[in-house]
């Protein structure tokens, strides 16, 4: 059974060209197509390959590296090393539309997927597109955020509430309070951004819909409350729960659609059905 670890691909800014796309969800596939090999390090050579187009807003390629060793042979009455190069690889599914990225783990490859998701960043901003566009990038693990929501919807009083934010550049993100802050963001050109709210009863229902906005943008959340049935106020944080989607096999193209569909789904889990279409 693979586990799909998802990520939040965000393309945080890029230049614009005549021979390049317009916009964020082609780019991102065309980086994706336009990916060569790449040393990263001495006797590692990384890459995609088996890309394949899904659907209009989906891609499935494998990520993958090639590392230069030895096996130890037996021939004509003589043992000796045979050079070999061994090419461990992990499936992905990368929607465009979402910037949502799906990995699978693979210990062979790296013992934490966060760090397949970095190395896969990295191969796309040093492609030769990448580098043509000077693409920024930003790719952060998806967060379960239930349990933090269910700690917000049970609380007998909420005072506090703090969120992270970067800049502006996700049409799904909450539109009421994180969206003007993102642009306020970008016009100032900063990267992160923090906002805090407080008083004496904070509204569960609208920090439920900025903590699943933040869960799907990499982003924190904590709320300073008083859980039900205790006297005294805590504070609880949106843990960082990896948000992870199963799946028997990644052969063809059913089950490239199949992933497609469960990554999409669990996205939209994440974002309470706020997820759009």
């Amino acid at each position: 059974m693979l586990q799909f670890q998802l990520f939040r691909m965000r393309v945080m800014g890029f230049q614009m060209g005549f021979d390049a796309p317009k916009d964020r969800a082609g780019l991102l596939k065309k980086l994706v197509e336009s990916v060569e090999a790449t040393k990263l390090r001495k006797g590692a050579v990384w890459h995609l390959g088996n890309v394949t187009t899904i659907d209009a807003h989906a891609v499935y390629f494998r990520l993958g590296v090639t590392r230069d060793t030895t096996i130890e042979v037996y021939k004509d009455g003589d043992f000796f090393d045979k050079p070999f190069a061994r090419s461990p690889y992990t499936h992905c599914m990368l929607d465009t539309h979402y910037q949502v990225c799906a990995i699978a783990r693979k210990s062979s490859l790296a013992p934490k997927t966060t760090t397949l998701a970095k190395r896969l960043a990295r191969l796309l901003r040093d492609s030769a597109l990448g580098k043509h566009v000077n693409v920024e990038l930003d790719v952060s693990p998806l967060q379960d955020p239930e349990s933090f929501i269910t700690y917000l919807k049970q609380a007998t009083v909420i005072s506090r509430f703090t969120v992270t934010f970067s800049r502006r550049n996700l049409w799904d993100a909450e539109s009421a309070f994180i969206q003007p802050l993102e642009k306020a963001l970008t016009k100032a050109h900063g990267d992160k951004g923090k906002a805090e709210m407080s008083g004496e009863e904070l509204d569960a229902e609208v920090l439920e819909s900025i903590s699943r906005s933040a869960a799907a943008s990499g982003d924190q959340a904590s709320a300073y409350l008083q859980p039900a049935g205790e006297r005294r106020k805590t504070t609880k944080k949106l843990r960082a729960s990896p948000v992870v989607v199963s799946q028997e096999d990644v052969q063809d193209g059913s089950d490239y659609r199949d992933l497609a569909a469960r990554v999409r789904s669990q996205y939209k889990n994440i974002r309470g059905g706020a997820g759009g279409t």
